[in-house]
């Protein structure tokens, strides 16, 4: 859940080049919207700041890849 944390961070990973689209469902009723695309090197981390409000988070690689998304909450 997102809801409750006023600072969030997110550290993505891809071993393929891609772009990840993360999707939020605001309400918790099963409504998702593109927050936003992200394009990935391969082997390499990106973190950015989660400035997005909701209830669940989502991710979709457009390309087979095998990807981790992990955030942290303060």
């Amino acid at each position: 859940m997102l809801c409750g944390y006023d600072q969030k961070l997110l550290t993505l990973f891809s071993d393929t080049a891609c772009s990840i689209t993360a999707e939020v469902d605001l309400s918790g009723m099963g409504l998702w919207k593109k927050w936003k695309s992200l394009d990935m090197s391969a082997d390499k981390a990106l973190q950015i700041p989660l400035n997005v409000d909701g209830y669940w988070i989502r991710f979709r690689s457009s390309l087979d890849a095998v990807a981790s998304a992990q955030l942290e909450y303060k």
